[in-house]
Parts: C-alpha cells; sequence; structure tokens
C-alpha cells in the first residue's frame, strides 16, 4: 500500500509524482476497473471550486473523452478518479518528428471534433498539450483526458521555476490563461493551445521553446512562430496558415469555434486527395461564434503604446527608475494601455503591478484618507 486510502478501491500504486500532484493506479472493489488517481492539497475555501468544475466533467458524456469518476477527500488532500484507458500518451506517438500530412489530419480532425463535442456543452479543457492526449496505434482513435481544474492550473502558474511545469504546462499555454493579459479564459484559449499541438504534430517541434519560465510566457504573449514551413517546405500553404491562425495572440483573430475548425480540416484533407494544393482555400467559412465575444484589442493607440514601450526598454537598459504619467479622463483607456505593458514586461523578466485609488465623491467618502492605497493594492492584490 502506498498511504493513500481510496474508498472503495485497492491495490493503490503510485506511478507518477510531482511537487504538488501524486497519480496513483489502483482498481476499484466493486467490477475490478482499472482507474487513475489525481492527489493534491486543496484548502476548504478552493474545494466548492473543484466540486463544480469536477461536476461538470462527470456529466460531460462525450466518446472521445476520458470519463470523470469520483471526487474523495483523503485527509488534507482532494482526489479526482478517472477512468485508466491504456492508450498510448500523443507525446511518444510522435516520436520527435513530424507527422505525414494524412496522419495529422486523421489526427487533427478527431481532436477538433471531440473538442468541438466538449465546447458545446459549455466545458474548457484548460489543458491540451500532447501528454493529456491518448491515442490508440491500432485504431487510431484519440481521447481527451486530465481536463485541467482551474485551482490546480492556478496552483502551477505560480511554480513557473519548477521543471515540470516549465516543460510541461508552459510550452502550451494559452496567453490569457499565463494571467498577464487580463481576460479570462474561455474555449478559444483551448484552441490556441491545440494549435501549439498541431505544429509539433507537422514540425516535430514546438512553436516556443526556452528555459527560463518567463520568456516562454513572453513568447506566447507577444511573438509570433517561426513558419512551419521553415522547417517543412514540403507543407501545403493552406495547413500553414490554418496553425497559424490558431496561434493569434488575440481570441478575436483565431478560429472561434472547433466546430468551424474541423469542417475547415475536413475540407482541406478533401482537397488533398484530390491532389489540390489547396493555396486558395479561404479559412473560417463555417466558424460561427455561438455567442457576441466583445474584442479587447486596443484601436488607435499604437503611437502612445510604442511610447510606454520604449520607456520601459530604456529603463531597463538604463538600469535606473523611470517614472511616466498616463492622464487622461476616467473611462478612456488608461488601464487597458498599461495592461498592454505586461507582454513586454515578461519579455524582460518583469512583473506590472496595478493599483488604483477611489475617485472622491459622496460614495467613497474616505478615499483622501488612503493616500498609499493604490500603492497597497499594487503589492498586495
Amino acid at each position: 500500500m502506498t498511504g493513500l486510502a481510496l474508498t472503495g478501491y485497492h491495490e493503490v500504486r503510485l506511478i507518477r509524482t510531482s511537487p504538488r500532484v501524486q497519480i496513483y493506479e489502483a482498481l476499484r472493489r466493486a467490477d475490478g476497473r482499472s482507474v487513475l488517481a489525481k492527489a493534491f492539497a486543496c484548502d476548504e475555501d478552493a474545494e466548492a471550486r473543484v466540486e463544480h468544475e469536477f461536476a461538470l466533467l462527470q456529466a460531460l458524456d462525450v466518446e472521445g473523452v476520458v470519463k470523470a469518476l469520483e471526487l474523495q477527500r483523503v485527509g488534507e488532500q482532494l482526489v479526482m478518479i478517472s477512468e485508466h484507458v491504456a492508450w498510448a500518451e500523443l507525446t511518444r506517438y510522435m516520436r520527435g518528428q513530424g507527422l505525414g500530412i494524412d496522419e495529422f489530419l486523421a489526427l487533427a480532425i478527431q481532436l477538433a471534433d471531440v473538442l468541438a463535442q466538449v465546447h458545446e456543452r459549455r466545458v474548457i479543457h484548460r489543458d491540451i498539450r500532447p501528454a493529456n492526449v491518448l491515442i490508440d496505434r491500432e485504431s487510431g482513435r484519440v481521447a481527451l483526458a486530465e481536463f485541467g481544474i482551474s485551482v490546480l492550473l492556478e496552483q502551477e502558474l505560480r511554480y513557473i521555476y519548477d521543471a515540470d511545469v516549465l516543460s510541461g504546462l508552459l510550452p502550451y499555454v494559452s496567453p490569457e490563461l499565463t494571467g498577464r493579459t487580463g481576460r479570462s479564459v474561455d474555449a478559444r484559449g483551448d484552441l490556441y493551445s491545440l494549435g501549439v499541438v498541431f505544429y509539433e504534430l507537422l514540425t516535430g517541434r514546438q512553436p516556443f521553446s526556452s528555459s527560463v519560465p518567463l520568456e516562454l510566457i513572453h513568447a506566447h504573449l507577444a511573438r509570433m512562430p517561426e513558419p512551419l514551413r521553415q522547417h517543412r517546405a514540403e507543407l501545403p500553404q493552406a495547413l500553414e496558415r490554418l496553425v497559424t491562425t490558431l496561434l493569434a495572440k488575440a481570441p478575436e483573430h483565431r478560429y472561434q469555434t472547433a466546430r468551424g475548425l474541423a469542417a475547415d480540416l475536413r475540407a482541406l484533407r478533401d482537397r488533398f486527395a484530390k491532389g489540390e494544393s489547396g493555396e486558395d482555400f479561404v479559412l473560417g467559412r463555417e466558424d460561427f461564434a455561438h455567442e457576441l465575444q466583445l474584442p479587447h484589442q486596443l484601436y488607435g493607440r499604437e503611437v502612445e503604446r510604442q511610447e510606454l514601450v520604449d520607456e520601459l526598454s530604456r529603463t531597463m537598459q538604463s538600469g535606473h527608475p523611470r517614472i511616466v504619467l498616463l492622464v487622461g479622463p476616467a473611462g478612456i483607456g488608461k488601464s487597458a494601455m498599461i495592461a498592454e505593458l505586461e507582454g513586454e514586461a515578461a519579455r524582460y523578466g518583469s512583473y506590472v503591478a496595478h493599483g488604483r485609488f477611489e475617485a472622491w465623491g459622496p460614495h467613497t467618502p474616505n478615499s483622501a484618507d488612503r493616500p498609499y492605497l493604490a500603492l497597497i493594492d499594487a503589492l498586495t492584490g
């Protein structure tokens, strides 16, 4: 025994561990079914969030998704139990080299189809990477596993210098999931991560790699990857455009739905089968968002943004502190402008601290008595 006492399970065996998560294999006493158990520390404040998200996963009845079975508390740990699908991780299947186009399309279409069904049930995966995609070598079928629980991902992103986070999570994280864009994570974050996986499937390498975590985060926020055909000149230009669209920094510039992505992948497969290049193929003809998503991109502020970037660059080069005043009436977009510096700050291994004063008025009569409120907010928020 391993010391993890799971109610209703026996032959519990530790198979993988990291500083925050332990993965066990076990057998269910009722029917001998093989399961995987993921154990992690979780306080009572976060437990309700985990229970809510896990309930959504339990209700997710989609072919091609590893089934979530139950949630148990064991001492100070929560344990998520799921079925054990003994297929190969996509990481091992790739063998460090790019797949053939037909093989890639067969896998990509399946992944887009499964993800479309997941998203249509209002569930986000949050942790798409090759290690969480399983493949049956005999049939070629794929399955999505290890859905990201927000509490766990937040813990992981606080330890970006850990080797398992640097090599596992960060290469596939969407800009929104880094927490540096000020945007909430939605289904389009999954499509970005899927784009990273597609890039790796086609080239045998990740679009961004670095041994410095903040450099990797900056790449996701601000850099474009090298073109696919720079690594494999024979790849169709249409496939390169498709993957580039998935890897757009702003969610509104990516595919909006996995269903639209799947439609384009099928259309390209059919064209390639006929010997066509697909060079004139128009992406996104069947990609229609089901909800109104307002863009977060700043418009008409290119000059001001560049001035802020230049000031940051001069500060980092000189090593001397500088003060920049950004002036304008309430609601004109000053906070949004400052938020644009997140990506540039990550480039230098720095952080942006946000704090604000409350405008004095009848509803905030004590604001004048708290002169350091913004600094406290920035350093503790």
